[in-house]
């Protein structure tokens, strides 16, 4: 693949070879945040903000990377930097050169990593049998109180985009993205539902020796909402 860009005042093609080349010393944080200013440029300040909205549920970087990163780009040459006035301060945009918006296209162009999914809560499932049913009902107790206060946020997403009545390219894509998280959080809340009713069962039929009880946690001891 080559395009056409401006670098350094002159139109340029850099081969595939070189894009790959560059690319290889890039992380994928910074890739997603030249994808942000694809848009055009923004302020560090209008980064974070536009990923803390819920069709950036995917976004793995701290907020504390971001300006590090965004540092990276302008010495590699792929984001230029220019302060404005806002109301009555500095504020520093960030912008893509040539070479960023080349390399940015061509990396939306390449396959997706297929991420496995990693759940903490499944390892320590895996690992916590020995301490029997009490503690495994508290993991996923929590896991539901955690689900069922992040799916609504979801289906309310995915209703608001269903009832709009644009039809860009863009609204489809948000469709996507706003189906595939209430359906994925659906899941997960199903999920945690029937797991909790199957150890609840499991504990009545195999109450512990000596006629222990198990001493259950509040729900909302350790999970916050996802955004």
């Amino acid at each position: 693949m080559e395009s056409d860009a401006l670098v350094n005042g002159k139109k340029e093609i850099l081969p595939e070879a070189e894009l790959k080349a560059l690319a290889a010393n890039v992380p994928g944080s910074i890739f997603k945040l030249m994808a942000l200013l694809g848009d055009g440029p923004k302020s560090g300040y209008d980064i974070s903000t536009e990923v803390s909205s819920e069709e950036f549920l995917s976004w793995k970087d701290t907020f504390g990377n971001i300006y590090p990163n965004l540092r990276k780009m302008v010495d590699m040459g792929l984001a230029e930097k220019a302060r404005d006035d806002f109301k009555g301060r500095k504020r520093v945009y960030y912008s893509l050169t040539g070479t960023g918006r080349q390399l940015l296209d061509w990396w939306l162009t390449e396959p997706a990593q297929r991420t496995p999914v990693r759940m903490e809560l499944l390892f320590k499932l895996r690992f916590s049998a020995h301490l029997g049913p009490q503690v495994i009902l508290r993991h996923l107790r929590e896991y539901l109180y955690f689900c069922r206060m992040n799916h609504p946020m979801f289906e309310k997403w995915y209703s608001d985009v269903r009832r709009a009545t644009e039809h860009s390219l863009e609204h489809e894509i948000e469709r996507l993205t706003s189906d595939f998280w209430y359906r994925f959080t659906k899941m997960l809340l199903e999920w945690s539902e029937e797991s909790v009713n199957r150890i609840e069962e499991y504990r009545k039929d195999n109450p512990p020796e000596g006629g222990g009880s198990c001493t259950d946690t509040p729900l909302q001891r350790c999970y916050s909402p996802l955004l």
